[in-house]
């Protein structure tokens, strides 16, 4: 995952609290995640807040096996990588609120450059990296 910044975001009272998504990126970039929805990456979980469709992919924040996620840090998934991956429908209900987005559907106030955050893997093949986690 890459390291969007660090930053206070405006809580989206716009509506789209919902899950849904601003003038149908959804359907323009193939997104098969509503925002607030949760996933299963690496062991981490995911909540989806935006998505960079410059770069593919959704921008989340990172949490826990109990549901307590970092509303403070911006992580992106590929979006490729992210659909092969399990969904926690009953995760959905530790989400925090959800920032308010901009027309491209980045959240308002979210650096427009990702700051990589990647550190070097030890996995030795391609095939183990970046794996998704079967729900258990």
């Amino acid at each position: 995952s890459l390291e969007l910044g660090l930053g206070p975001y405006e809580v989206d009272e716009s509506g789209c609290q919902d899950g849904a998504w601003p003038h149908k990126i959804d359907e323009k970039q193939g997104l098969k995640y509503l925002r607030g929805e949760v996933f299963v990456h690496n062991r981490a979980w995911y909540a989806v807040v935006g998505f960079h469709g410059r770069d593919l992919n959704y921008i989340c924040w990172r949490g826990d096996p109990h549901g307590n996620f970092d509303s403070s840090r911006l992580e992106v998934v590929d979006r490729a990588r992210a659909h092969l991956c399990p969904r926690l429908p009953d995760a959905r209900s530790r989400v925090p609120p959800l920032p308010r987005l901009d027309y491209r559907g980045r959240p308002v106030g979210a650096p427009t450059t990702p700051v990589s955050s990647r550190r070097p893997s030890r996995a030795s093949s391609p095939a183990r990296q970046n794996t998704c986690d079967a729900i258990a």
